[in-house]
């Protein structure tokens, strides 16, 4: 799908919602919210709602931290594979359903990065398996309509707000980019070791049973290799084993942004 017939499916979902959720992945916040789709529901007068899914991964501390940054966006937390806070994601649409209509038909557009969660959203507010879930992009029919409940209709949108091909780092924490075809992983890999440091430390130090106070990312992949015994001839740590772990326990949710209980 070309850039522009993606931009003419997504505006039109826009235009025909009375308001638009913005589904974003707990861990990277601001690398999955998209400020041109935000700002072009702004643009056309509609309410924008952001929904932080996969929010089991944070420490309420980190949470705390989040609600300071949505601003006067209104916002829900909900971890979908847990079924948390869906219930309470429901009751705030109907909240806001309840001072627009008279039990008129209340279209709700949503749209997302690939692998936000946003057809499980779906799903999960409509409480069966009502569209397919997949970790490919493009999973999602285009502008594909889902009824909710009797007067309240979801509006999928395709594939989601795509990224630019170049962009290795952000596909590969997305998911969407197979790290063994990408041409810099240790990128990716210290991208995930710095949101750990700044948001974890301690749960990072855990996982992977290493001390990281002062020392370079460089460092720290030695100490993991060490420790995770990935070694080549020579009894030299395997960067690019370590790498590809990294990005691995991320990419499945091994890791996570709060203390391990």
């Amino acid at each position: 799908m070309s850039m522009d017939k993606f931009w003419d499916i997504v505006e039109n979902v826009i235009n025909n919602s009375e308001f638009v959720i913005e589904v974003i992945d707990a861990r990277m916040p601001e690398i999955t919210r998209n400020k041109y789709a935000e700002n072009l529901v702004e643009s056309k007068g509609k309410k924008l709602i952001i929904v932080v899914n996969k929010s089991d991964f944070l420490s309420k501390e980190t949470v705390d931290i989040y609600k300071k940054n949505f601003g006067k966006i209104p916002f829900f937390f909900v971890s979908i594979r847990n079924r948390k806070g869906v219930t309470h994601l429901k009751w705030g649409l109907f909240k806001i359903i309840k001072k627009m209509s008279n039990n008129r038909m209340i279209n709700i557009g949503v749209i997302g990065y690939p692998n936000t969660g946003k057809s499980s959203l779906i799903n999960a507010l409509c409480g069966r398996r009502a569209i397919a879930v997949g970790s490919k992009p493009g999973t999602t029919r285009c502008g594909q309509l889902v009824k909710m409940i009797s007067n309240i209709m979801l509006i999928d949108t395709p594939g989601v707000i795509p990224m630019s091909d170049c962009d290795e780092t952000r596909q590969i924490l997305m998911n969407t980019l197979d790290p063994s075809n990408a041409k810099r992983i240790d990128v990716a890999a210290a991208e995930i070791v710095r949101i750990f440091l700044e948001q974890n430390k301690k749960a990072f130090e855990e996982m992977y049973k290493v001390e990281t106070e002062g020392k370079t990312f460089g460092v720290i992949v030695e100490e993991i290799g060490e420790s995770k015994k990935m070694l080549i001839k020579g009894g030299k740590v395997d960067a690019r084993r370590v790498y590809l772990k990294l990005i691995d326990d991320w990419q499945k949710g091994n890791i996570l942004l709060k203390d391990n209980q």
